[in-house]
């Protein structure tokens, strides 16, 4: 699908104040899967139109079956934005209905593989209700029915519902693509194709941990930056400026 339908390029989002920072990942290191939208401060995919305009965007890693079914939900909202017999009115509200009634048709597995990791889950837990990644009553997919915590497709699609066909260069990032914590480490480096610790001694990087290293390197320690990693493109991406229609709301 994205070799036959879509332009792919990429932009490095490193020196960002909203990009994520976890240990580092060598380009020949294991390969592990993750849930659907774990990372979302370290990688967010965006679908757009060729004029720049943010048709959908999935924060975090993706299971390519899952990522196929929101490719084509993007092919679709690309339709009604290209809809001469619509109004700009009657296109965003189409917008807000098909980005919740898609996340509402999601299977059992799809949700299931959507889950927060443990340590995102708690960051999100402790803001005790005043946050849109939270559910005022339980999940009924959630464990023992207790899961407070909404899953990360629920939380992808409710947020973009509220973009609707909005240009990249307006789009907020950094608040889109903010649930979890930004700072993680699981040491994966010390885990096998299996997937079972090499070294037992090593444990998941405390948040106190984290704050003391950020604190250090911000006054004159040791340099936090992660090596470069090789990135390869598909092609290349030409945005080219939104003239406002007369009609636009």
């Amino acid at each position: 699908m994205l070799h036959n339908n879509f332009v792919c390029g990429y932009k490095d989002i490193s020196n960002e104040p909203y990009a994520g920072n976890s240990g580092a990942h060598a380009t020949n290191a294991n390969a592990v899967e993750t849930t659907n939208g774990a990372g979302s401060h370290n990688i967010q995919m965006f679908i757009m139109d060729p004029d720049g305009t943010v048709l959908h965007c999935m924060p975090g890693y993706w299971n390519p079956s899952d990522l196929a079914g929101e490719l084509r939900l993007g092919q679709q909202l690309d339709t009604v934005y290209h809809n001469q017999s619509l109004t700009p009115e009657q296109k965003k509200n189409e917008f807000a209905r098909m980005q919740m009634d898609h996340f509402q048709h999601h299977s059992h597995e799809l949700v299931a593989r959507s889950h927060m990791q443990g340590f995102d889950r708690h960051h999100e837990l402790m803001k005790k209700g005043i946050a849109d990644t939270l559910r005022s009553s339980p999940s009924p997919f959630g464990a023992d029915g207790d899961d407070l915590v909404k899953t990360t497709d629920e939380i992808m699609h409710e947020r973009m519902s509220k973009r609707p066909f909005m240009a990249y260069s307006n789009f907020d990032t950094a608040k889109f693509a903010d649930y979890g914590t930004r700072f993680y480490d699981k040491h994966e480096e010390n885990l096998d194709e299996t997937g079972k610790n090499l070294n037992p001694e090593a444990k998941i990087t405390t948040m106190q941990e984290v704050s003391h290293k950020v604190s250090y390197q911000s006054h004159g320690g040791a340099s936090g930056r992660v090596p470069k990693m090789q990135i390869k493109t598909y092609g290349s991406l030409r945005v080219k400026p939104q003239t406002p229609s007369p009609t636009a709301q």
